[in-house]
């Protein structure tokens, strides 16, 4: 074996190491990220325990009704973050329509209806897919 194949096989080795360092980094940053985004959100929640578990409409103000629209496009936004990140992850999937479910109610009232199908496609597969769970169950 010459120098120059060692050189090359070397070369290969380093360049072969750090297309899997690199990988492993922009999977852990993209993990990092997601778990950020949700830990904010459940900081919301903590925040704000009025909105997180569903809504009471027929008592609420129509400020009430807002600030609870806007909590609820906010996870939906976070629950959009992720679903890029991991969109075949079964866990993450599971998470996030376990949070749409408990606003269930909200996502298919008049109150959602401008804002209904115009999330990511993802994401609207996901409410829809939780919506049609909720009506089959009714």
């Amino acid at each position: 074996m010459s120098l120059a194949d060692i050189c090359n096989l070397l070369l290969v080795t380093f360049a072969g190491i750090a297309l899997y360092v690199g990988l492993k980094q922009v999977a852990i940053s993209r993990e990092i990220s997601a778990l950020s985004a949700y830990e904010s959100y459940h900081m919301t929640c903590i925040n704000h325990p009025e909105f997180s578990a569903g809504f009471a409409f027929d008592k609420a103000s129509e400020l009430e009704i807002e600030r609870y629209r806007m909590f609820v496009l906010y996870a939906l936004m976070t629950g959009e973050r992720i679903l890029n990140l991991f969109p075949k992850d079964k866990l993450w999937i599971f998470a996030i329509e376990d949070d749409v479910r408990i606003h269930q109610e909200f996502l298919s009232s008049d109150h959602f209806r401008p804002y209904r199908g115009k999330q990511d496609p993802k994401m609207s597969a996901l409410i829809e897919r939780v919506l049609s769970q909720f009506e089959d169950s009714a």
